[in-house]
């Protein structure tokens, strides 16, 4: 009489360690595969560039910048480009004979249809455009002083990419006082961050 009770207790003990394993494995599982793994991204260490012909602004460190000395009919050529990313955005300062953008956007055929809001570029007012073609290119343009200032984004298939860098130059741009020398356009180094998020024309 006492061994089938002593195997039936065996028998029932089992299963209850059995179920318990089961039940504990279930919710481990389920627990763990809830669980996202987060990334942290670090922010780009951003690199200020402060240009003779009177502006500057923040870029980030991993951009090549080119001021094509050999351009000397305008007051500034910058272009800024990726190894890892087709595209590019050129900062000019052109001689003008507007006294607006708004007349400049109806003089000159190449914008002249594309659509535009107005924006502020360097605290002067400004117009935003979106030249649609083979690539989306955008242009917030400022006129100082007789001077027609121009952020020019070529997104060409990197699209995402550039917009964000595009938005943090147009945001940290600034009007300084022009420099005659032209050899002192550089780089320093400001506080690592990012930059903030823009409204962009869609």
């Amino acid at each position: 009489m006492k061994k089938p009770i002593v195997i039936g207790s065996i028998v029932f003990a089992g299963c209850i360690i059995v179920a318990g394993m089961f039940v504990f494995r279930t919710k481990f599982v389920r627990t763990t595969s809830n669980i996202v793994p987060t990334v942290t991204v670090a922010p780009k260490e951003l690199l200020v560039w402060d240009d003779p012909a009177g502006f500057s602004f923040k870029y980030p460190n991993d951009l090549t910048v080119n001021k094509h000395d050999e351009d000397t009919k305008n007051y500034a050529h910058v272009e800024l480009t990726s190894t890892g990313h087709a595209g590019n955005i050129i900062i000019w300062a052109k001689d003008t004979t507007y006294q607006t953008v708004a007349e400049w956007i109806k003089g000159d055929a190449t914008v002249s249809a594309a659509p535009s809001v107005d924006t502020t570029l360097g605290l002067k007012e400004a117009k935003k455009l979106i030249l649609s073609g083979t690539t989306k290119k955008m242009i917030t343009a400022a006129i100082d002083e007789d001077v027609l200032v121009t952020v020019e984004g070529d997104m060409q298939t990197d699209e995402a990419y550039w917009t964000d860098i595009y938005a943090g130059i147009v945001q940290t741009f600034a009007f300084t006082a022009p420099n005659a020398d032209a050899d002192t356009a550089g780089q320093t180094v400001p506080d690592a961050g990012q930059f903030d998020e823009e409204e962009v024309l869609e």
